[in-house]
């Protein structure tokens, strides 16, 4: 048999890894391919203080023209017209610097908010003699505005990436993002006296010190408020409150039909701010009238409608107007809101 020398082993081994190495540089080009992304950038943020989202195209490849659509909830966050021609009606995003940085050889074809149904249309293209894009860059630029509270998608629900000469498309992935339209949060527990069901009490916040509101001023538009739970548990999102800019929250308000007025106001809200967790507080029932009192006038107006389900008058919410309601109000006969004592 003919023996190997070590000049053929060499030879063998030189042939074995010329393939491997074939075979492995070929790989990474053909994942690259498929490595492109369309992105909201970041991915989350909150208002104040990151009012700006990029659109991002990530790892491309011989870029020449992008469409996208993007939807958002047009009841919490709207767009910053950034046209820079006044005349140009409607609402504009900005024009990335894939684009502008060959400025002025490309084109915008579309370009407009919907406002009302929270839509965003975008399509651009370079022009020649601008070479295509290579690499990961900021296709457009959108500076938010809150307009309530609360987190809004910015979802990506078409993306289109075109390459010269022929149009032929690019695939890639897509990654969405999210908007909080806040400064912080407050939350703490709200329960109402004689019930095991906590739920549906209205809380608030307002820059008035002292406001005392009754059910049938809420929602009140433009403030901040959440709906507690079973458990009695709040938790509103806050935002920058309407002008006189810098004009901080000076009272939280906490109502339920039939229960005296919760409250919580700091005697310097500027260096005790609301916010964080407040804690606990009961508010006693037995306020049938709806004046931030209980008195015999309750008690009358319970009495007149006794053994029915009036709801006016059904303080502890058990749909009958009964001895509990009587003895829940008489137990708190002489008590005046607001209540204003929150338990860690």
């Amino acid at each position: 048999m003919k023996q190997f020398t070590r000049t053929t082993t060499v030879h063998i081994l030189l042939l074995v890894t010329l393939l491997a190495t074939l075979l492995f540089a070929h790989q990474p080009f053909a994942s690259a391919q498929g490595s492109t992304i369309i992105r909201i950038d970041p991915s989350s943020q909150t208002i104040p203080p990151d009012d700006t989202t990029d659109v991002q195209v990530q790892d491309v490849v011989n870029l020449y023209g992008v469409e996208f659509t993007i939807e958002y909830d047009p009841d919490i966050v709207q767009p910053v017209d950034t046209e820079p021609d006044p005349s140009t009606p409607g609402v504009q995003i900005g024009v990335g610097p894939v684009f502008t940085d060959e400025n002025p050889n490309y084109f915008v074809a579309r370009n407009y908010v919907y406002t009302d149904t929270g839509v965003i249309e975008f399509e651009a293209t370079l022009r020649d003699p601008a070479p295509p894009f290579t690499g990961t860059g900021t296709l457009a630029n959108i500076t938010w505005e809150c307009v309530g509270t609360g987190v809004s998608p910015v979802t990506l629900t078409i993306t289109k990436l075109g390459s010269p000469p022929d149009g032929d498309e690019i695939s890639h992935t897509v990654e969405n993002g999210s908007i909080q339209c806040g400064d912080g949060t407050v939350s703490g527990r709200v329960l109402l006296q004689g019930r095991t069901d906590h739920s549906d009490t209205y809380v608030f916040v307002t820059t008035e010190a002292g406001v005392c509101a009754t059910a049938a001023d809420i929602p009140i538009p433009g403030v901040p408020y959440a709906i507690t739970d079973a458990d009695g548990y709040f938790e509103i999102t806050l935002y920058d409150p309407p002008s006189p800019y810098g004009t901080p929250y000076r009272c939280l308000q906490a109502i339920h039909h039939g229960y005296l007025v919760g409250q919580y106001c700091p005697a310097d809200p500027v260096s005790n701010p609301i916010e964080g967790d407040l804690g606990t507080i009961t508010l006693p029932g037995g306020d049938a009238t709806e004046d931030d009192k209980i008195n015999i006038f309750d008690l009358s107006l319970i009495a007149a409608r006794y053994s029915t389900d009036d709801c006016t008058a059904d303080v502890n919410g058990d749909s009958i107007v009964d001895i509990y309601d009587l003895v829940v109000t008489a137990g708190n006969l002489g008590t005046n809101g607001p209540e204003t004592n929150w338990q860690p």
